[in-house]
């Protein structure tokens, strides 16, 4: 036999949560809701591709100037050894497509070289172009030995 021990009303222990049901009788995001969810979504993405895009295009112009750099370092270093320290113009290209050109003239300033003078100074500018980014121009100032000018009064005495 059995007997019934509790309240009327059935209850249980513990007593179950009763569902808020919404006019449709389930629960869950809206069309709307999940709409809007999407497009916050897609305008950070943008956002955000768009900065790394940016990033990588100044990292790719930021290595293209500095390979500029370096050539144009070396077509220094190459003055007085492979391109003779006199007055010109030498141009070329790399192998990797940067065009280069030397220009070296004479360096001349008032009051710098008093006769007799025992060297000249040269002007040399490099400059180094990418076929479409990255581009530098250096330049330095070169001695070169200069044979000893005699003045016309003066004359070698053989002594």
């Amino acid at each position: 036999m059995w007997t019934w021990s509790g309240s009327r009303g059935g209850s249980r222990w513990p007593p179950r949560r009763r569902r808020s049901q919404s006019a449709g009788g389930e629960r869950g995001f809206t069309l709307l809701e999940v709409l809007v969810a999407f497009t916050v979504l897609a305008i950070m993405m943008t956002v955000l591709l768009r900065i790394f895009s940016d990033g990588f295009r100044g990292m790719t112009a930021a290595e293209a100037h500095t390979l500029a750099t370096l050539h144009a370092q070396a077509g220094l270093a190459s003055v007085g050894g492979e391109i003779p320290l006199t007055s010109g113009d030498w141009t070329g290209v790399h192998d990797d497509g940067f065009r280069w050109r030397v220009t070296i003239e004479p360096y001349e300033e008032l009051g710098m070289i008093v006769p007799p003078r025992a060297f000249v100074a040269y002007r040399v500018i490099v400059t180094v172009e990418g076929q479409r980014t990255g581009s530098a121009t250096l330049s330095s100032l070169r001695l070169a030995g200069a044979g000893l000018f005699q003045s016309e009064g003066e004359v070698d005495d053989p002594q």
